[in-house]
């Protein structure tokens, strides 16, 4: 079993629980937890490389635990499992940081060797070949992850096919302003797009932009311009 935890603050975020795979127990309430009647539903899994993993889930008296919220790292030689970031003591864990970095390190280094290739190529050929780029990479994914196929009615697969559409003609205007201009223009000012995404939420789901907000707009929008401009 996974180790008993620690006394937390007294925020219901901070009664977290065990929760894994399997069948559930309870152990009744525990002085930890402030509320009246919470349960702590725990429960160990032995992971395929001899160790074991438990994640984290909250519940009150009489119901079963949520989805997990919370991954530790196993004992043993097990892997690493990442289900959420949590906070402890006010300060989040960052989980999503390595993730960003590589977002940023590959997309600043893909720019500039697709500027690079467009200047020998047609920017349809270049479209082109980098969709098949992308059929690798999804085959890779497929043959190592076996994500599991959910059903797919008419609505979620309109939804889908229609953002691998968009995402497509977004591509196909980028290639074309790279092979017409330079990179150190055409990639900052693309990068405005998600401005018309703060304006789709406020316009269509009623999302409210604080001033601090707001104001962070602003600057990148200049930051943008001016990089554009030097």
């Amino acid at each position: 079993m996974g180790p008993t935890p620690r006394a937390r603050s007294s925020s219901w975020s901070d009664c977290w629980t065990w929760a894994s795979t399997s069948r559930w127990w309870t152990s009744g309430s525990d002085g930890w937890c402030p509320w009246p009647g919470a349960r702590r539903w725990r429960h160990t899994t032995p992971s395929s490389c001899g160790g074991t993993w438990s994640v984290a889930a909250t519940a009150r008296a009489g119901r079963r635990p949520a989805a997990p919220r919370h991954a530790r790292r196993p004992r043993g030689r097990g892997p690493f499992t990442i289900a959420s970031v949590r906070s402890e003591r006010g300060r989040p864990q960052l989980l999503w940081l390595p993730a960003v970095l590589g977002t940023v390190v590959a997309w600043g280094v893909w720019g500039v060797v697709v500027r690079a290739a467009l200047d020998g190529l047609d920017w349809r050929l270049v479209a082109t070949l980098t969709l098949g780029g992308y059929a690798l990479c999804l085959l890779l994914l497929w043959a190592v992850a076996r994500p599991p196929l959910p059903p797919l009615d008419a609505p979620r697969l309109a939804g889908a096919l229609s953002l691998g559409v968009l995402s497509q003609v977004g591509f196909f205007a980028f290639y074309r302003a790279l092979e017409v201009g330079e990179a150190s223009v055409v990639v900052p000012l693309s990068s405005l797009y998600p401005l018309v995404t703060l304006a789709l939420a406020m316009l269509l789901l009623r999302e409210r932009l604080t001033r601090l907000q707001a104001l962070g707009v602003a600057m990148a929008v200049a930051a943008v311009l001016l990089l554009a401009m030097g």
